[in-house]
């Protein structure tokens, strides 16, 4: 990824983070694949990104 589409991507995450109420960051560490997989269906479910 070059300089350019760095930017490009943080300019993106930034509108993202300003438009949200709220942002939940989680470490899948320690979950086998279907417990990640069922927790990111959930997470969709609930018409998060």
């Amino acid at each position: 990824m070059n300089r350019e589409e760095k930017a490009e991507l943080l300019a993106e995450l930034n509108g993202i983070f300003k438009e949200s109420e709220s942002v939940v960051v989680a470490e899948y560490i320690g979950l086998t694949v279907a417990e990640a997989e069922a927790l990111r269906k959930k997470i969709r479910e609930t018409g998060a990104l």
